[in-house]
């Protein structure tokens, strides 16, 4: 999946969710997704796929223009994704069910969402 460089410039950084592996047994569906900060999603998402061939881009959000460090905002986005999952390690949150969905749509909230 490759982006439209119309539609984000290099000098921006955006935050991305990106599914790593998804496991579903006896009706329960785990996810670990990684969420993180890039200024290159093509690039992120080739080194994801490096490691696991069917990693995927679920969204890309752009960082707040308001906050001046975009890493902050990326600080921020962890602290909410750790209040809708069951596990955090590093940059990589493992969500139960649709508890992702129900995280994507509270950062949708608060980022500008870019279509993919």
């Amino acid at each position: 999946m490759f982006f439209n460089n119309k539609t984000m410039s290099k000098k921006n950084k955006i935050i991305y969710a990106i599914k790593i592996s998804e496991l579903i047994s006896t009706g329960l569906k785990v996810s670990n997704i990684k969420i993180g900060i890039s200024h290159d999603i093509q690039s992120t998402l080739l080194q994801y796929k490096r490691s696991n061939p069917k990693a995927m881009i679920l969204n890309i959000w752009e960082t707040n223009p308001s906050i001046k460090n975009p890493y902050e905002c990326g600080k921020g986005i962890h602290i909410l994704a750790e209040k809708h999952t069951h596990e955090k390690r590093k940059e990589t949150f493992i969500f139960l069910q649709e508890s992702y969905q129900n995280f994507a749509k509270n950062v949708n909230l608060l980022l500008k969402n870019i279509n993919i």
